[in-house]
């Protein structure tokens, strides 16, 4: 991100890089003094020496030489000639070189909250999804003990509803038990009134047979007797 930022204001430095003669502002030339002198020839006095990068404004250009005003320590203004070829509208390069690395500085500054954030954005990122992970197995953990109590739910219902089958089964089988146990009971009591019927129509048989055969054998001896 810094890095763009500088090679923005770059290209905006050499998008200005050409000079012409009706510029209001220009810049002493890299890495040398000019020299400001009186008039626009070599032969007038030395006014000041102006270092490389110096910002001067442009009044007048006439066959090489520039006419200038300079702003001194002070607040004064001074007056006095160039050579134009000593002259460049562009920044120099000492001056793009120590406000980039002012705007750098700056940019930093400010960058630098933003990167604390993106690393802090980055650390709960991490711990985002991590927690997510985390929920995702627990939801499968859910979904695979729900899954088998759904089938134990299931056999549970099958199981209540043959034990129910079986209990209706069981209570149907006591009833025809004691049903027939008691038809058993009838049975058997009519059983041994027949037989005592039997035993006593026997013996009774058996009585009358012994008075008709005493009967018979009284009237023999009778008979006999007589």
């Amino acid at each position: 991100m810094i890095e763009t930022w500088i090679v923005f204001f770059i290209a905006a430095f050499f998008a200005s890089s050409s000079f012409g003669t009706d510029a209001k502002n220009a810049y002493v030339s890299d890495n040398l003094e000019a020299a400001l002198r009186s008039g626009p020839s070599t032969q007038h006095k030395i006014i000041a020496m102006l270092k490389s990068g110096r910002e001067v404004e442009v009044l007048d250009s006439s066959e090489g030489w520039s006419l200038v005003k300079v702003q001194g320590k002070a607040g004064s203004f001074t007056e006095g000639w160039i050579l134009s070829r000593y002259l460049m509208n562009r920044i120099p390069w000492e001056i793009q070189a120590r406000a980039l690395e002012e705007q750098n500085v700056s940019l930093k500054e400010k960058t630098g909250p933003l990167e604390d954030s993106l690393r802090s954005s980055k650390i709960k990122e991490v711990q985002l999804e991590k927690q997510l992970k985390e929920s995702n197995e627990a939801l499968d953990l859910i979904k695979k003990k729900y899954e088998s109590l759904a089938r134990e739910a299931a056999t549970y219902l099958d199981l209540k509803e043959s034990f129910r089958n079986s209990q209706e089964a069981l209570t149907q089988c006591r009833q025809e038990v004691e049903e027939t146990t008691a038809e058993n009971q009838k049975l058997k009591s009519s059983d041994r009134k027949m037989w005592f019927l039997a035993g006593a129509l026997v013996l009774l048989c058996g009585l009358m047979i012994g008075l008709v055969a005493g009967r018979q054998q009284r009237k023999k001896k009778s008979l006999l007797f007589d």
